[in-house]
């Protein structure tokens, strides 16, 4: 596998093309192309995809894709170009179980396949959803790790602010928000009795490459950096400053994609393709040890949407069939917390995740709404994934067509819910009680569907 610093050689010296072109011209000319020769057509009727070949096509066509059009460097308006041979050296490189946690939280985070036995890895957390206050994220943290027994790690919230003072990028009260973003986690865990959860998310409240030095400097070599990357197949130098402290405290990267349909991905067939050829960009160029990938609807901002589903399932199968590489996807819903079509959404997208090879992260809102975070949804996310291990993936097709009438006509204007301290008592971070009868309602619901075993 070719080093860090080549890819950084070629950031400078790869082809020259403007931002406009390569969108255009570079990266959606030729996805549309792949996805026309590669014939992948997109099936409304069958949300959890099931055809094997349909999927190694999928994968080929990303492999051809990525090829062509590499990852753009934002900076210098170069491509970051690299050949199949690399790309496939890449793919040998990767490692199928990955070491986090430690002491009793000690485990790999292993790869899967479609209608794998093996449990996924279950992160929980509200994953870099802002927060509007050091109590609201003690709290918040505390409740995931104390409600979710099955919880592998945490992924923290994004503070938002320094003793009431809005942070702002490039400042120093970003640099203090990032040290007090792992700080406050690190007592969060060990007030809920497990210390050594890895935090997988690195520090979500910085921005700037210093901000992540800050407070990656607290983190454990048991934890891992998250190191995003932005839409469509691009990356600049702050970025890449991030991967190179990361690979040089032998960090562990988490590298985030989040690619988004309707955008220049165009409609489901592009965006499984690009989701899928992402993993080479996590690979190449984020240095990624897990590939972390959130696609969103452009318009409804979440990944339960029919379109949505079919894209994901197709990509992640088509990942988890043809690489080594671990999957850990966000699970995105329309509705917030106190919504039971947001316990429908998640149930929809953990099911379609875990049989189709990934393992699972649940967030909530990708909506920029402040506070708005339970740990409920990923609770019952985490059950289910469980429950559903072995499961067939024609069998979750037909649980999620029976889902998806629950929720799908309230994607366009969704009830965005409460906010966690209106939902939890902050000091027993445990549900309300009206909540708490809506969970246990839901889950019977869950075991009425076949994917809950309580």
């Amino acid at each position: 596998m070719i080093g860090f610093f080549e890819v950084v050689d070629r950031a400078t010296t790869g082809p020259s093309c403007s931002e406009k072109d390569y969108d255009l011209r570079v990266f959606a000319k030729k996805l549309l192309e792949v996805v026309k020769e590669y014939d992948i057509r997109y099936d409304p009727d069958n949300p959890i995809p099931s055809d094997d070949s349909l999927a190694d096509e999928v994968f080929k066509a990303a492999m051809s894709f990525y090829v062509e059009v590499g990852t753009y460097c934002l900076d210098t308006e170069r491509i970051i170009k690299f050949t199949e041979e690399e790309i496939k050296d890449a793919l040998k490189a990767a490692k199928a179980s990955v070491p986090f946690g430690g002491g009793r939280e000690t485990k790999n985070f292993v790869s899967r396949t479609p209608e794998s036995k093996v449990p996924p890895w279950c992160s929980v957390g509200p994953g870099g959803i802002a927060v509007s206050s050091d109590e609201i994220f003690s709290s918040l943290m505390q409740s995931y790790v104390q409600l979710i027994p099955l919880a592998d790690s945490v992924c923290t919230a994004c503070l938002t602010s320094v003793d009431g003072k809005p942070i702002r990028i490039n400042t120093p009260l970003e640099i203090e928000g990032a040290i007090r973003n792992v700080n406050l986690a690190k007592e969060a865990l060990r007030r809920a009795g497990r210390p050594n959860l890895p935090i997988v998310n690195g520090v979500a409240t910085a921005v700037s490459a210093e901000a992540a030095i800050a407070g990656g400097s607290l983190l454990e070599p048991s934890d891992s950096f998250e190191i995003g990357s932005i839409a469509e197949m691009k990356i600049d130098y702050n970025l890449m400053n991030k991967v190179v402290y990361a690979l040089s405290t032998n960090g562990k990267i988490l590298a985030g994609c989040g690619p988004l349909l309707g955008g220049y991905c165009g409609g489901p067939e592009g965006l499984a393709v690009a989701t899928t050829a992402y993993t080479f960009h996590a690979l190449l160029v984020q240095r990624g040890a897990i590939y972390h990938p959130y696609p969103v609807h452009y318009r409804f901002l979440c990944n339960s949407e029919r379109q949505l589903l079919w894209a994901c399932s197709l990509s992640y199968q088509a990942i988890s069939r043809n690489s080594k590489m671990p999957v850990l996807v966000l699970g995105y819903a329309a509705s917030g917390p106190t919504e039971k079509t947001a316990f429908y959404e998640t149930a929809a997208t953990t099911l379609a995740n875990v049989v189709s090879g990934a393992s699972i992260e649940v967030q909530g809102l990708a909506r920029e709404k402040t506070d708005h975070l339970s740990p409920l949804e990923a609770k019952l996310a985490t059950e289910i994934a469980y429950s559903v291990l072995g499961m067939k993936r024609d069998d979750a097709n037909n649980v999620v067509k029976r889902l998806l009438p629950l929720y799908e006509d309230k994607l366009d204007k969704p009830s965005l819910g409460k906010k966690y301290q209106e939902c939890f008592d902050m000091n027993t971070k445990t549900p309300r009680e009206e909540y708490k009868k809506l969970y246990e309602e839901t889950t019977k619901d869950m075991e009425d569907y076949g994917i809950l075993m309580c």
